[in-house]
């Protein structure tokens, strides 16, 4: 755990569930959904990892699967226009806090299916009042939440709450009960990132980022530090503008 890293509001008494559950129990409560046709199960067979084809009307209604993918689409930068398209992935998640919050807006803005878990109601404000996608009220560790929010049949999943425990937990959930086929989670003790990383698990720890470019910074000068830390973050401080 991080003391006093609140980013996002875990510890808030969310109703009658008392302190860090929402109310009306451990179940998972929607609050908003964007109608975004599931019925992918064709386009997962052929392309696994995909939702759904989109950058070229009727491509998938034609059968036009042999085009150049472009699998995160505007996200990575890649090529877009006439005979090219992405595939539309089914992201969840955990955490709407600032990186959370962040990571499913440009999700959402390259066309990506994204439901956000939070135990507090007030964090999916920073989604901004035009997401268009899912919202769902529960504790990402909670199995019956995580099925809520669509996590049969994912194809990304990320844990960034302000506990190592949950993410660790929901990540481990995520990738052995459900199968996910990309998950990653954030660590912030380095220790333990390093063990569940030799473990299988996909991780990153912010602490060593940061460190990294402070050492940078101090060894090489701040046009180092600059390269280095746009590398990491170019393309998303651009797209947010």
């Amino acid at each position: 755990e991080v003391p006093g890293h609140l980013e996002d509001g875990e510890h808030q008494d969310l109703g009658p569930g008392g302190a860090g559950q929402p109310a009306g129990g451990a179940q998972g409560i929607l609050i908003d959904q964007h109608p975004l046709d599931r019925d992918h199960d064709a386009t997962r067979a052929q392309h696994p990892g995909a939702l759904r084809l989109a950058g070229r009307p009727g491509a998938e209604e034609s059968g036009c699967h042999d085009l150049p993918l472009c699998p995160l689409g505007p996200l990575a930068g890649a090529p877009s226009g006439p005979g090219y398209t992405h595939l539309v992935v089914k992201a969840v998640i955990v955490g709407c806090g600032r990186v959370g919050s962040v990571l499913a807006r440009e999700l959402a803005a390259a066309g990506h299916d994204v439901t956000v878990v939070d135990t507090t109601r007030a964090s999916f404000d920073r989604l901004g009042s035009h997401f268009p996608g899912r919202m769902v009220l529960g504790n990402g560790i909670d199995q019956h939440v995580l099925e809520e929010a669509g996590a049969p049949g994912a194809d990304w999943f990320v844990s960034v709450t302000n506990g190592d425990n949950r993410n660790i937990m929901s990540a481990q959930i995520a990738r052995e009960i459900f199968k996910i086929p990309r998950v990653m989670t954030r660590i912030y003790d380095p220790i333990r990132e390093a063990v569940y990383r030799e473990m299988g698990l996909y991780t990153y720890c912010p602490t060593l980022v940061g460190a990294a470019i402070a050492r940078t910074y101090f060894e090489e000068g701040p046009e180092a530090a600059d390269q280095a830390r746009s590398e990491l973050t170019g393309s998303l401080v651009a797209s947010l503008g």
